[in-house]
Formats: C-alpha cells, sequence, structure tokens
C-alpha cells in the first residue's frame, strides 16, 4: 500500500531533523521532491522514505 501523505516543509524538516533551509536546498538539489497544492510546498511521504533509503548505510 502506497502511503501519499504530503507534509508541510516545517514537518519534514523535523521528521528528517535538519533546518527549513536544509529541506529547501534539498529540494533544490534534487535530493527531495516537493510538490505545491494551492501555491504551498509540500514533500511526500515517499520522497522522504526515498531519501532515507538513499542516505542509510547497512549496519549503521
Amino acid at each position: 500500500m502506497t502511503n501519499n501523505r504530503l507534509y508541510t516543509i516545517e514537518q519534514a524538516a523535523e521528521m528528517l531533523t535538519v533546518s527549513r533551509p536544509t529541506i529547501y536546498n534539498m529540494i533544490r538539489d534534487n535530493q527531495l521532491a516537493a510538490t505545491y497544492v494551492r501555491s504551498q510546498m509540500r514533500v511526500s511521504q515517499a520522497s522522504i522514505d526515498a531519501f532515507i533509503e538513499q542516505n542509510t548505510t547497512l549496519g549503521a
């Protein structure tokens, strides 16, 4: 089952334990995908999960 939940920039930053500017930089650098909902940027759970998977080393 796919989780299509969308998070605000603030929520995504909290989930990844980084700052809001870091989230914007990650989006700019295509490390994290974002979409607009009524002119507000949102980050999907799938995008957060993909980022974590790509940036996690085994055994860590």
